[in-house]
C-alpha cells in the first residue's frame, strides 16, 4: 500500500501521523483483517465481522510508526443463549520508506496461542 497523502509532500515524523491515521481509515479494507490474529485461542467459533477501529497513529523513529487499534470478535453459541463478545486492543508497528510504501510487521500474530491468553 502507498501513502499517498493526497498529493502533498512529505516526510517521516510526527507531523504526518494524522494524515496517516485518516489515510489508513480511509484504505482499511485492503489490509485489515492481516492484521485480525487468529481468534482460535479463544475459541474455534471465534469470529470478527465488523474489522478494525483505529485509535491512534504515533511515529516511533527511522520511518517506523505504531499503529495502535481495536477489533471486536463473537462466538455464537446457538441455542444455548451463551453467546460470547469482547474487544481486544492491539498495536502493530509499520514502516514507511520515503515513496510513501507501508509494510506492516504482523511477525508477532505467528506466534500466539491459547498458553499466552492464561
Amino acid at each position: 500500500m502507498i501513502f499517498t497523502n493526497d498529493g502533498k509532500s512529505f516526510s517521516n515524523g510526527q507531523t504526518v501521523c494524522s494524515a496517516l491515521k485518516e489515510f489508513l481509515e480511509k484504505n482499511k479494507d485492503s489490509f485489515e483483517r492481516s492484521l485480525i490474529p487468529d481468534l482460535s485461542h479463544i475459541d474455534n467459533r471465534a469470529e470478527n465481522i465488523n474489522g478494525i477501529d483505529i485509535s491512534e497513529v504515533t511515529y516511533q523513529g527511522n520511518g517506523k510508526y505504531q499503529l495502535d487499534y481495536s477489533y471486536d470478535w463473537f462466538v455464537y453459541r446457538g441455542c444455548s443463549d451463551m453467546d460470547e463478545y469482547d474487544e481486544s486492543e492491539e498495536s502493530v508497528m509499520f514502516s514507511m520508506d520515503e515513496k510513501g510504501n507501508i509494510e506492516f510487521d504482523t511477525s508477532h500474530f505467528e506466534e500466539r496461542d491459547t498458553i499466552e491468553e492464561f
